[in-house]
């Protein structure tokens, strides 16, 4: 068995310089995907802080003005929906508890997966894989 080799019991084969087996891949990581994975970490983040800068720009922090109603003969120029004034009208936070839910769970996932990559970026600085790191210390050729 060649060096940073091990057996995957999920894949039921052995695996060169094997990270780990991942579920949401559904396969090993290791030496022909790992900056495949890493790309996937690292777009996971980005596209997560869109989506919580997104969500974040709907509602507002506090209770938009009532706008006046103008009068029919006011809207040249302008849209004939420009002076809804249910169109007009923004949601607090408060107002929108199912937003601020998802929010927070995209605030919780944001953070792990940006545990994730950083940790990932560690392990592509030292050269070393996941079970080389929990490892250390049982691994001989680490010695």
């Amino acid at each position: 068995q060649p060096v940073r080799t091990k057996h995957c019991h999920d894949c039921r084969r052995c695996v060169r310089t094997h990270d780990h087996h991942c579920p949401w891949v559904g396969t090993c990581v290791a030496e022909g995907n790992r900056a495949y994975f890493y790309w996937f970490l690292a777009f996971q983040f980005l596209e997560l802080c869109v989506f919580l800068w997104e969500g974040c720009q709907g509602p507002s922090i506090t209770p938009a003005a009532p706008s006046p109603h103008p009068s029919s003969s006011s809207t040249s120029g302008t849209s004939r929906y420009s002076h809804h004034p249910k169109l007009h009208r923004q949601q607090t936070i408060g107002q929108a508890p199912i937003l601020l839910l998802g929010l927070v769970i995209m605030g919780f996932l944001a953070f792990f997966v940006a545990c994730l990559l950083g940790f990932h970026t560690y392990l592509a600085i030292a050269n070393a894989t996941t079970w080389e790191y929990q490892s250390w210390d049982n691994i001989t050729y680490l010695q």
